[in-house]
């Protein structure tokens, strides 16, 4: 599976599931109408990753690398997405990244994606 292809390491494109917005966005917003969780929810893209029938969405785990350590959270959606080769991923964006550049990868079936730089606003 691969975040992005032809390179190890790169910039990768994210955006904010709600507001679809790309990076450069905060862990946390004030959302009106959408609950307690202010947490930011974050589309990701993906080749050749596809979840075994029956498979729950949580069998992708999603590692950010950042500046006050490493966070592993697992995936709220996994679909395929129609006409492509790609699949999105949403995932939750943890309590206590720090701003600044953070590094993703995706794991799932004992394999890992390349790895792509985010940024995270104070």
């Amino acid at each position: 599976m691969s975040a992005f292809t032809g390179v190890t390491s790169c910039a990768i494109l994210l955006v904010d599931f709600f507001t679809v917005y790309k990076d450069k966005w905060p862990a946390a917003q004030v959302r009106p109408r959408l609950g307690t969780d202010k947490n930011t929810r974050v589309a990701l893209y993906a080749r050749s990753l596809q979840l075994n029938p029956g498979e729950f969405p949580s069998a992708v785990i999603v590692t950010l690398v950042a500046t006050n350590g490493q966070f592993s959270v697992t995936a709220e959606d996994v679909r395929a997405i129609s006409n492509s080769d790609l699949t999105q991923v949403i995932f939750r964006m943890p309590n206590n990244v720090a701003a600044g550049a953070c590094t993703v990868a995706l794991g799932a079936h004992t394999r890992t994606s390349n790895s792509g730089t985010i940024r995270i606003a104070s």
